[in-house]
């Protein structure tokens, strides 16, 4: 039996937004999942929406393009919060009407409040999507205040193509018994993404990794993501990148070797497609492991932030990464540091 808390008892002064976001490519054991009063997993049934009504713009897409999965979260707001909310989304709204559109894709100026909202559900987004292996497909939310307004904000960087959503691959298992590790893996990445959010290699690694809707992957915007946080320097591109992923990542001899193949393979592939080359046979071998440089590429991204949560970005980590070439004590403790966020 699933039973969203749509009319939840609210603290004294305030009023409770609910938002929900569809989930593609969602693989459970379980027809609800829940992570405390302010965060569940669902299942997705029509008749946990049909409350909007079959006029809704949100109950339409969600029937036309059925997610596996529905994330419903809960935030109380004061009364004050509240009224300026519901006057950003009367202005949105009309503001919509008049482009002929549906969803919200602004900036802070123009609805801070939504925004506000919008980032804190973005951050539990990428929670899921840099939790585990596997494509967590997400679609726009709604925000919902029970009976007063309700508004369509796109809080993931997805822009999925839902016509082919149920071939996205792979899929993103997540089932009941993880629970406890997921609340603790999201405590730490939210604790870390505080100390990180002033670097700009790390917003624009996770926006490429989070963002990446492509059917069978995109090598373009996940070595850029690599690339972005390991090679600030220009020359020597390939051969940096492969040692410092290798010695971020492998943990013995054969598996620096492998990965520092994989990952020259993939930039080679990467820049053949940039440049217009010729893609051989060889190449289409490459393409069909996308996901283990999409694997790859979550693994640094995190190992990188819990780096950057630790000493902070600079000149540092670039000498760090090639200290770990030649010595092996500081390649373990390092790999020590990453391992707060790896799974």
């Amino acid at each position: 039996m699933i039973n969203i808390p749509l009319s939840c008892p609210t603290k004294s002064g305030e009023i409770t937004v609910f938002s929900i976001t569809p989930l593609y490519c969602l693989v459970t054991d379980a027809d609800q999942i829940d992570f405390g009063d302010e965060l569940i997993v669902t299942r997705f049934s029509e008749g946990l929406v049909a409350f909007l009504g079959n006029d809704d713009d949100f109950m339409r897409r969600v029937h036309l393009y059925k997610p596996q999965g529905l994330l419903w979260e809960r935030k109380g707001v004061s009364f004050d919060e509240g009224e300026l909310l519901i006057q950003e989304v009367i202005r949105i709204r009309a503001c919509a009407r008049e482009l002929h559109e549906n969803i919200w894709v602004g900036q802070r100026e123009e609805a801070p409040k939504i925004r506000s909202l919008a980032d804190s559900l973005r951050l539990t987004l990428r929670s899921f999507q840099l939790y585990k292996q596997g494509r967590l497909v997400v679609g726009d939310s709604l925000f919902y205040v029970p009976a007063v307004m309700e508004v369509i904000v796109r809080c993931s960087e997805m822009h999925p193509d839902y016509l082919i959503a149920e071939h996205y691959r792979p899929l993103y298992e997540f089932n009941s018994t993880e629970v406890r590790n997921f609340i603790s893996f999201r405590l730490r990445f939210l604790k870390a993404s505080l100390k990180t959010i002033e670097y700009p290699e790390i917003e624009l690694a996770l926006n490429k990794y989070c963002e990446e809707t492509a059917r069978h992957g995109d090598p373009i915007g996940l070595m850029t993501a690599l690339e972005c946080l390991l090679v600030p320097e220009e020359e020597g591109i390939k051969f940096k990148l492969s040692q410092r992923v290798a010695n971020l990542l492998g943990t013995d001899a054969k598996a620096r070797k492998e990965l520092f193949k994989k990952v020259g393979s993939f930039y080679n592939l990467r820049s053949k497609i940039v440049h217009g080359a010729q893609v051989r046979a060889k190449d289409f071998e490459v393409q069909q492991q996308l996901d283990e440089l999409r694997e790859i590429t979550r693994k640094v991204i995190l190992s990188v932030v819990a780096l950057a949560a630790h000493s902070g970005m600079g000149p540092e980590l670039p000498a760090l990464l090639n200290d770990m070439c030649f010595d092996d004590d500081v390649r373990r403790t390092t790999q020590e540091k990453t391992s707060s966020l790896l799974r």
